[in-house]
């Protein structure tokens, strides 16, 4: 059941992403993570396995503020260096800041991961807390007007059991880290 489950959440994602469009002068997203998913059966009249592929959306947050795009650059690095987000990109010509790679165990920063990660439970207990997790996070500023910028956080990530060899599952975000980064922007660029 927490297959189908899974399928689902990833059919619906997959259905919203391919509603958005983008504009011609953004960039392209990073490709969905492809995740093989084996499904057995064994019953009255079915016994067999099967797999299929499954890709995962990453998701957006977007908020627009009203503050020009180079001040909100100077508290985008401050709220990734207070998040605990280490960069392996700072690329401040086209404004994103991110990692492509980042690998972490129960937190992030000083926060729990399962207040930004879903990826599933076992034995009653969140598997966020206790698998290796690799992030993929990026905000990017745009700028339409002097003294409006739109920052776009992509966050995806994947985790896997430490205990036992296996490979890395899709996790599911549950919004908080996207909406974490909005809301200390907001507030650094009220002070």
């Amino acid at each position: 059941m927490r297959i189908i489950r899974g399928v689902s959440t990833l059919s619906v994602a997959a259905l919203i992403g391919c509603a958005s469009t983008q504009g011609s002068d953004e960039p392209a997203p990073p490709a969905p993570a492809r995740e093989t998913v084996r499904i057995s059966a064994t019953g009255a009249t079915t016994t067999g396995m099967s797999s299929m592929e499954v890709s995962s959306t990453p998701n957006v947050g977007v908020v627009t503020l009203a503050a020009p795009i180079d001040r909100v650059w100077t508290e985008l690095v401050a709220v990734y260096a207070a998040l605990g987000i280490e960069t392996s990109t700072v690329d401040r010509t086209n404004k994103i800041i991110g990692n492509t790679s980042l690998k972490t165990r129960r937190r992030l920063g000083t926060v729990n991961l399962t207040k930004y990660i879903d990826c599933g439970s076992t034995q009653g207990a969140p598997s966020a807390e206790s698998y290796e997790v690799l992030v993929t996070i990026h905000s990017q500023l745009k700028s339409s007007t002097p003294n409006n910028t739109t920052v776009t956080t992509t966050f995806q990530s994947m985790g896997r059991p430490v205990s036992v060899s296996s490979e890395y599952r899709t996790c599911a975000s549950t919004g908080a880290l996207e909406k974490s980064i909005g809301d200390l922007l907001r507030t650094r660029l009220s002070m």
